[in-house]
């Protein structure tokens, strides 16, 4: 009796001598220093702070290793490997952000209260990591009398195309007036001119071919809410509307209103918005993830803002969509 060691291996460090309490002779407990390894792979090192009782398990362990010297190093094996998840690629993204709401040369009565609000809403949930982790410096915002039907080109026309490769997504939004000319159907941009409808406003067609032929990324949203009330026709609205349907062949549309019926701005919505980008940015930030798998697909919200501004309008507005 007196100091029990380890058979000959690693190199070993005394701890502190335990006090004697029931009369029996102290003894001095040695350890070897190899670090002890835990679930995992991770290393970490023991102290070990014994008192009496720990010290009879400390010498059953120690016995332990004097049987089978060769496994003097404790180790936990991993009992299962679960393999870890593939981060979510989130491609490169561009986005056009428009949003109209007091027009130059339009009425008073034909002006509107919150678009632009609804295209700041849009922005900053695309710039989100929640809503679309788009870099804030690949998404331009044209709102007011920034946009210009020459701004309004060069972004979409020029811009879009001259940076989206073809594994990029691109989306555009459109919030503000839409109008029907001789049966095409127009956007109105800040300086639009009702009675020159064809110079002064955004052709339909044009942004069609834009998308289709000159926009080569893989994934193409457009997202409009040009049919509010006091500037449009039911009859344009029903024009209109089809006209947004007829540009989906090449992207993933998703409109205000179906035919024939025209968009509603509520001042009760977080200050004022339009029932639509209301819905569709709550969608966007999460909402419409159904599935729960955290990202949102163009099915689920399409679904999620159909049957919100549904219910939300007493089925007085039915957005559509197409893809």
């Amino acid at each position: 009796p007196g100091n029990l060691r380890v058979p000959a291996g690693p190199p070993v460090t005394p701890m502190r001598t335990l006090p004697s309490r029931t009369g029996l002779r102290p003894v001095q407990l040695l350890i070897p220093t190899r670090d002890l390894h835990c679930l995992g792979g991770a290393r970490f090192s023991l102290p070990i702070r014994a008192k009496l009782g720990l010290l009879l398990i400390a010498l059953s362990a120690t016995l332990a290793f004097a049987q089978q010297p060769q496994q003097r190093d404790l180790k936990v094996e991993r009992l299962d490997t679960v393999p870890a998840a593939k981060p979510l690629q989130i491609p490169v993204s561009y986005a056009v952000i428009v949003g109209i709401s007091r027009y130059r040369n339009l009425a008073d009565k034909e002006q509107l209260q919150f678009a632009e609000r609804d295209a700041q809403s849009i922005f900053t949930a695309l710039i989100s990591p929640e809503g679309g982790n788009f870099r804030v410096e690949n998404v331009h915002l044209l709102t007011g009398d920034k946009a210009t039907l020459a701004s309004v080109r060069r972004e979409i026309g020029t811009w879009l195309p001259s940076v989206a490769k073809p594994d990029d997504r691109v989306l555009i939004y459109f919030a503000g007036h839409g109008f029907m000319f001789q049966g095409k159907g127009y956007l109105a941009p800040f300086d639009f001119q009702r009675d020159r409808i064809a110079e002064t406003g955004y052709p339909m067609d044009e942004l069609g071919s834009t998308i289709g032929g000159k926009i080569h990324a893989k994934s193409k949203i457009l997202l409009t809410d040009a049919c509010h009330s006091g500037a449009i026709t039911p009859e344009d609205t029903d024009s209109l509307n089809r006209t947004l349907g007829d540009l989906s062949n090449s992207l993933f549309s998703l409109t205000a209103s179906r035919a024939r019926e025209q968009s509603f701005e509520v001042a009760d919505l977080k200050g004022g918005h339009g029932v639509f980008t209301y819905f569709v940015v709550e969608g966007m930030e999460g909402a419409a993830d159904t599935s729960g798998d955290g990202v949102v697909t163009a099915d689920e919200l399409a679904e999620y803002v159909h049957t919100q501004v549904r219910e939300y309008t007493s089925n007085r507005q039915n957005p559509t969509s197409d893809k």
